[in-house]
């Protein structure tokens, strides 16, 4: 499967046509390459999953393999957006085990004031708030 897929995309590219699969599609050829140790097919493949669709799948896998790299930033909002989908659909695991798991491995690596201060500057805008009407 993997080589057909790499056959196809070679084709594509030579005839500089588009390569589209579904979001699902994606993800499973992410797996595929992921488990044949081909990292940054995977990692492609990963991230076109997500311009097709929201996918906690690929958002957790991009985060491992971006705490593997040390890349804290993309790592931060991949852990941050799966933090908000968990906290949404799952109450109760607002913090998940995984999630957790390479956020220490960054902290680990760099170390928790580097991750906590730019934990700081990725911090989403806070919610607007209606003023309070003026006092009569």
């Amino acid at each position: 499967m993997y080589t057909i897929w790499r056959a196809e995309v070679a084709h594509f590219k030579a005839q500089h046509l588009p390569y589209r699969k579904t979001g699902t599609e994606w993800e499973i050829l992410g797996e595929l390459a992921q488990r044949l140790h081909h990292k940054e097919e995977a990692k492609d493949a990963f991230q076109r999953a997500l311009d097709a669709k929201f996918s906690a799948k690929a958002w957790l896998k991009l985060l491992e393999f971006y705490a593997d790299e040390g890349d804290v930033q993309r790592a931060l909002n991949a852990a941050i957006r799966l933090s908000v989908y968990q906290h949404r659909w799952y109450m109760e695991a607002a913090y998940p085990t995984a999630v957790a798991h390479q956020l220490f491995k960054l902290i680990r690596r760099d170390g928790l004031a580097k991750i906590s201060y730019s934990l700081v500057s990725v911090r989403p805008h806070p919610p607007l708030v209606p003023s309070p009407a003026p006092a009569r």
